[in-house]
């Protein structure tokens, strides 16, 4: 299925925009609107090259306060969080992240402290999913979104944007399973799980996010001993993740650990872009197709979704 998927999207063609409108005038206007508005619209470009940015990032225990105003001032973008959409636990923020691009280091941030984000008013809004409802029937954008406006626009040719984009997503994927190859000398001994993966990082030089919600922190926190010695790294990481009862897999640049409930999110991002790549086909959104089953294909191979669609 995913190969006739791929085939029906191989010829690239103009991108409409998605909307709520019902007419064929409707839509019309309502594009037109855009590719108008993303002519003058300064803060959006803005928003969509910071996005592409490849970014370094070093947070434990931070607050989220204090993240947003880090990166909307590294990134020089405006950025609005939504304190009320802030879980009342408001757990604090740990990620360390090298040469990533800043969407990927963001959808890590904000899957730790359990929000998500829309670009709206020309700003990154950080809430809820209840709080980006209310949109006027205006669907909510993206980081990937942006970059399709800009083909619209005629500012990105659309063979280079998917190009790029399979390129950087097939990098980073490459880089981490190179890395989980390396031999390594393994000696712990009652080490709390986010220092070991913390070295394991430092020493593989490759980005490990660790579910903060799967790995509790204190005196409850996971606590590992292990004494191995040249091993590769990923079996070494395999019996880690055994004493942990946690899994992983990659994601947004970086090996995501977490247990079930945690990769449920990404079994379930792996079926909603399907879901878009099916619906964008039958639309003739042949450019935003072909960029969500690139990205199924390089990043959700191991998914039930995928396999299933195969």
């Amino acid at each position: 299925m995913l190969r006739r998927l791929f085939a029906s999207a191989v010829v690239v063609g103009c991108l409409a925009w998605p909307t709520c409108a019902q007419t064929v005038d409707e839509l019309i206007e309502r594009a037109q609107a855009r590719l108008a508005g993303w002519a003058d619209a300064g803060p959006l470009k803005k928003i969509e090259a910071a996005f592409r940015r490849q970014v370094t990032l070093d947070f434990a225990e931070t607050p989220i306060e204090d993240v947003v105003t880090f990166v909307a001032d590294f990134a020089a973008v405006n950025i609005v969080l939504d304190r009320n959409a802030v879980p009342a636990e408001r757990r604090p923020i740990t990620l360390k992240v090298k040469d990533a691009s800043l969407e990927a280091a963001m959808n890590h941030i904000l899957r730790q402290a359990q929000l998500t984000y829309g670009v709206v008013n020309e700003a990154v809004f950080i809430t809820n999913a209840e709080g980006l409802k209310g949109s006027a029937g205006e669907p909510v954008l993206r980081a990937r979104d942006l970059r399709y406006l800009a083909v619209m626009a005629g500012e990105k040719d659309a063979g280079n944007l998917i190009a790029y984009e399979r390129e950087r997503r097939r990098a980073a994927r490459d880089r981490i399973r190179a890395a989980l190859e390396k031999p390594v000398t393994l000696d712990f001994a009652d080490t709390p799980i986010q220092d070991v993966c913390t070295f394991v990082a430092d020493f593989a030089a490759m980005n490990i996010a660790l579910d903060p919600h799967a790995a509790p922190r204190g005196r409850e926190g996971i606590k590992i001993t292990l004494k191995v010695k040249d091993i590769p790294l990923k079996n070494a990481l395999d019996f880690v993740l055994k004493q942990a009862r946690l899994k992983s897999a990659i994601w947004d640049e970086a090996l995501f650990v977490s247990n079930d409930a945690g990769l449920a999110g990404r079994e379930q991002e792996a079926a909603d872009l399907l879901k878009a790549a099916r619906e964008a086909l039958q639309a003739g959104h042949d450019v935003k197709a072909l960029d969500l089953l690139e990205t199924l294909r390089i990043e959700y191979s191991d998914t039930q979704a995928y396999r299933q669609a195969r």
